[in-house]
């Protein structure tokens, strides 16, 4: 029974995501901050009617072109994030590898893997 269920619930979903129209990165008009979200449209080929039409739809796209200016610091901001935490991400790495291990030799070949950094030598303790 619950089978059943599922089958109908994902088939509901699949035919759901082909009747919606979406097209990708835009906006809907419901999301939009700008005033007026659409261009319009005109059903006549008066020029005047043609030229007012066209204003219209300059200032909706100045507008949508506007809300994009912000874009630029969201990705500066975003950058910086993920440089943040690939820096906390290697210290947590380094933190891990000194202290799961006992060897003070290993701790030193994990710790350069992690860095990076192949310059170190490791020495020999022979006894």
């Amino acid at each position: 029974m619950i089978v059943i269920i599922l089958i109908i619930f994902f088939i509901f979903l699949v035919i759901y995501q082909f009747l919606e129209k979406k097209i990708e990165g835009l906006e809907n008009s419901s999301t939009s901050t700008s005033t007026s979200a659409q261009p319009q449209t005109y059903g006549t080929n008066d020029p005047m009617i043609l030229s007012q039409q066209n204003a219209a739809n300059i200032q909706v796209l100045q507008g949508q072109v506007k809300d994009l200016s912000n874009l630029p610091s969201t990705v500066s901001d975003l950058s910086g994030n993920v440089a943040n935490l690939s820096s906390q991400v290697k210290l947590i790495a380094q933190n891990q590898a000194t202290s799961s291990v006992k060897n003070p030799q290993t701790k030193q070949t994990i710790a350069n893997a992690v860095t990076g950094d192949s310059s170190s030598s490791t020495t020999n303790t022979s006894s």
